[in-house]
């Protein structure tokens, strides 16, 4: 279950980039607005802090599943 919110929560993150394009806002309008002027810059001061914000999400994740789960059915891995 734990990795199935995970895994949801990273999805949703890496997809909140679209709202750009039903006018939201967020940092997707510098993706797609650095797509369409063809300025890589622009592409990359989107999807970096985007790519960043999931990789910490993950890393919290990670992180609450240890306190979460009793030791005794963990899984090592």
């Amino acid at each position: 279950i734990i990795n199935g919110f995970r895994i949801a929560l990273i999805i949703n993150i890496s997809t909140a980039a679209l709202g750009a394009l039903i006018g939201a806002g967020g940092l997707g309008e510098l993706i797609f607005g650095g797509i369409s002027l063809m300025q890589t810059e622009k592409i990359l001061a989107g999807a970096i802090p985007t790519a960043m914000l999931a990789l910490l999400g993950d890393f919290i994740c990670r992180l609450s599943h240890s306190f979460i789960v009793p030791k005794g059915i963990r899984i090592k891995s």
